[in-house]
């Protein structure tokens, strides 16, 4: 249960910064 909620987490982040790269790349540009 435990790392399955780690697991999670992790993706949520890796989605986060996706999300704010693009953003970023977004407002460069």
């Amino acid at each position: 249960m435990n790392g399955l909620l780690m697991r999670q987490m992790d993706q949520q982040a890796v989605v986060n910064v996706i999300f704010v790269g693009r953003l970023g790349n977004l407002v460069i540009m």
